[in-house]
Order: C-alpha cells, then sequence, then structure tokens
C-alpha cells in the first residue's frame, strides 16, 4: 500500500512538471512571436518569397486559434513579374491556422489563410512581354531557377478565403478596367 503510494506520488509530479514545461514554453512561443525581431524575420522571408516590399503592423499568435498578421500590406513591382504589371495587396487581417502535429516533422501545414478586406490592385504595364527565354526565373528549357533549394519547412495549404475584399485591374494609364467590390470567395486547395 505504501509503494502505491509512493508510485501515485511521482506520477502526480512528473505531470505537474510537465504541465509547468509545457505553459513554460507556450509562454515563450507566445512572447518571441509577438516580438519586432519575428515580425522582421517574417517580413524578410516574404520580401525574398515574393520580390517586392512588404509590412505588417502587427503579429499576434494564438496555440488554439494561429497565427494572426494586422495590416499587411505587399506591393510586387512590375520588374519582378517580367515586365508584365505591378500588384498592390492591403489586408486589414490576414489569419492562419495551422496543424500543430506537423511540426514535429518540420513541416507547416496550414489549415486555412483567410483575407479580411483585401484590397488588391493590378495595374498592368505599357511594355509588351519579354520572351520567355529572357524572363527571369526561367532558363534553358523554362525549369525555373533555383530548383531543388529545401526550404526548412514546407507549406501546405488547404483552405483559403476571402472576406469582404475589393479587387481592381488598372491600365497603364491608371485608369481602372475592373473594379468588383464585396468580394466572398473560399476555396478548398488541399488537392492542389
Amino acid at each position: 500500500m505504501r509503494a502505491l503510494r509512493w508510485i501515485l506520488i511521482s506520477v502526480g509530479i512528473i505531470v505537474v512538471l510537465a504541465l509547468l514545461a509545457i505553459a513554460a514554453g507556450a509562454f515563450w512561443l507566445n512572447s518571441f512571436i509577438r516580438s519586432d525581431s519575428f515580425k522582421h524575420e517574417v517580413e524578410a522571408r516574404a520580401v525574398q518569397s515574393l520580390g517586392g516590399t512588404v509590412h505588417i503592423e502587427t503579429v499576434d499568435f494564438n496555440v488554439l486559434e494561429g497565427v494572426k498578421l494586422q495590416g499587411l500590406v505587399t506591393q510586387i513591382d512590375p520588374a519582378h513579374a517580367g515586365g508584365q504589371g505591378a500588384l498592390l495587396v492591403k489586408a486589414e487581417k490576414v489569419s492562419c491556422t495551422y496543424a500543430w502535429k506537423e511540426l514535429f516533422q518540420r513541416r507547416l501545414k496550414l489549415t486555412g489563410v483567410t483575407l479580411d478586406k483585401p484590397q488588391i490592385v493590378l495595374t498592368k504595364q505599357a511594355t509588351a512581354p519579354a520572351p520567355p527565354q529572357a524572363r527571369p526565373g526561367f532558363a534553358d528549357g523554362g525549369a525555373a531557377q533555383g530548383e531543388g533549394t529545401a526550404l526548412p519547412f514546407k507549406f501546405v495549404l488547404d483552405l483559403a478565403k476571402i472576406n469582404d475584399g475589393a479587387f481592381s485591374v488598372r491600365d497603364a494609364s491608371g485608369a481602372t478596367t475592373i473594379d468588383l467590390q464585396g468580394v466572398n470567395v473560399s476555396a478548398n486547395t488541399a488537392p492542389y
């Protein structure tokens, strides 16, 4: 009877220590994600991926809900798009949910990305597009340059959603040719 009591006390101590370790880890992760250094790292990686400027006002994290970016603004210039056009995206809030079990396999699986009140403006350029062999990012038969480089995380997206968005297309003079307001779109991207 005495041995059983010591076993139960030992198990209880181990459970309490495990809960304290989880709480400390969650507190550290939460404070790290809300720091300016993390925000600047996210902006820098987005600039590398998109080839344009990226600005984020704040980053918020909740273990249960995911990552929320407030005030996302990105602009991709015509030089990055092979001279075809410029893209400006402003989103009030970007919410990203994820599958936390996938982190143990060094894979970030986004189960959903929701853009709240995005404003997307595409401006066409007056110049003609370059021939396929001269486009940036393609060489010798159209294979993408940098192919085979490994990222520390693999990104998998299951659901993309836009709430109350606006989409505009402008010609080279700046005149609006298409203007859509109140766009609500939900796409299951898992098969792709």
